[in-house]
């Protein structure tokens, strides 16, 4: 009986994380139901199951380097974060203005490599058919579920991305789409054996969906206005949610501990005649000798 609970285990975690994970935000945010495609046909996989795994490693949810992602919606970009370290950036296309990605926190639960692509119970998708893995498929060489017919995939129509042309889910090429995989495989099934990731990236139609031992946060945000890497990055309001003013350059900067009064507000009003997207040198609108953030804030 115990073998059997333990074997049951991770399927009743990702069960219980799924009714997280289903479109709608932890905390506060939007709310939303995904409208990207259904599930696969292929069961999950249990951790434990078919001898896919090397002996069972404790995972620590919350150490220093553990995983987590972040996405901003109108800066069409995916941060892979260990701790605080974002160690891969990933281009990104998002949902339409009608299909809106949703914003909110979430868990990524599973990943399915090669997938086939089920039209889901949708008017827009009433005419498509079942497509089985392979270079048309729509979802790429790897999805990552993270909400109710919502998930970060690959794309065979990479020139979307940087753009709002999704019914929701997060695209990104088929390259970043299984780096992204193979790298929260080694967060959070670190026990999965290299050997099995490496026959389903090499072999295009070989379906796999795999639970996660413990899911990966994933944060998305709608932030218009960003400090990055020594400049202001201002964003195009993909969803025409908000026109972008001094007041919101401001509050950004002052997250990034720089004060108003360290601003030339004349500069900053020229800055802004200009139509997003903007990537604004912080040398460009501060005052002389204003303390500006470290590289990379």
């Amino acid at each position: 009986m115990g073998r059997v609970m333990l074997r049951l285990l991770p399927a009743l975690v990702v069960a219980a994380c799924a009714q997280v994970g289903t479109g709608q935000s932890l905390g506060t945010g939007e709310t939303t139901t995904g409208v990207c495609g259904a599930d696969d046909p292929a069961a999950l996989v249990p951790p434990a199951e078919d001898g896919v795994r090397s002996a069972r490693i404790p995972l620590e949810l919350d150490g220093p380097d553990s995983l987590s992602l972040r996405i901003n919606v109108p800066a069409f970009r995916l941060d892979a974060v260990e701790g605080e370290r974002i160690v891969r950036e990933i281009r990104v296309a998002v949902g339409t203005p009608d299909h809106p990605t949703p914003t909110g926190e979430f868990l990524v639960t599973s990943v399915t490599w090669n997938p086939w692509w089920t039209p889901p119970p949708f008017e827009w998708a009433k005419h498509e058919r079942v497509t089985p893995p392979g270079p048309t498929n729509p979802t790429g060489r790897v999805k990552l579920y993270f909400g109710e017919y919502l998930y970060l995939h690959g794309t065979p129509t990479e020139a979307s991305l940087g753009q709002a042309a999704s019914h929701g889910c997060v695209r990104m090429s088929n390259a970043d789409a299984i780096a992204l995989a193979r790298l929260v495989h080694a967060h959070a099934s670190p026990g999965l054996l290299p050997a099995v990731l490496d026959t389903l990236e090499a072999h295009s139609s070989r379906t796999r969906s795999i639970v996660l031992d413990a899911p990966v946060p994933l944060s998305i945000r709608y932030d218009l206005v960003e400090v990055r890497g020594g400049r202001i990055e201002i964003h195009a309001d993909v969803y025409g949610r908000h026109e972008v003013g001094a007041a919101d350059v401001l509050a950004a900067l002052e997250r990034a501990g720089i004060r108003p009064d360290q601003v030339d507000p004349d500069r900053l009003r020229s800055a802004l005649l200009a139509s997003p997207p903007l990537a604004i040198p912080l040398s460009g609108i501060l005052r002389r000798g204003a303390r500006q953030p470290a590289p990379g804030g």
